[in-house]
């Protein structure tokens, strides 16, 4: 299964090194990959015309918490359904429409508090990472 995260926006420089790392870690187990999208009135649109028939999660704050072992198992069983491609979107700001957000698979929840979307960007794929090093019975997680 191939992990794409998809984010709106420009990211800050400082946080996407260290994104770009967690990018690099994920790799070591899954293919993922990062898609930017410019800010304009049609990233929705763009964001549905990339993920056509793909597993859509978007991250929202009214979606479905998990805890780190929930959050591996969650991607062990969209692999094992059958999911090729699973993609993680970040908005921007502004979040998605109400009609965007009933498009979606499903809607994740980082946690209950609010983050700018640079750093719900770099939580996103260390948590990615870290469920990978879960279902690898990788040290990371201890």
């Amino acid at each position: 299964m191939k992990i794409k995260i998809l984010s709106v926006g420009k990211i800050n420089s400082d946080i996407e090194n260290i994104f770009e790392n967690y990018l690099k870690k994920i790799n070591y187990f899954k293919k993922a990959e990062h898609i930017i999208l410019k800010n304009d009135k049609f990233f929705e649109k763009k964001i549905l015309e990339k993920t056509e028939k793909k597993y859509l999660v978007c991250l929202e704050a009214t979606g479905k918490n998990f805890s780190s072992e929930e959050f591996a198992n969650f991607l062990e069983k969209k692999e094992i359904e059958g999911e090729s491609e699973i993609f993680f979107v970040v908005a921007p700001a502004e979040g998605f429409s109400d009609e965007f957000k009933k498009k979606a698979n499903f809607l994740f929840s980082l946690s209950k508090l609010t983050f700018a979307h640079d750093l719900a960007l770099l939580l996103l794929a260390e948590n990615i990472f870290r469920a990978y090093t879960i279902l690898n019975n990788h040290p990371y997680h201890k």
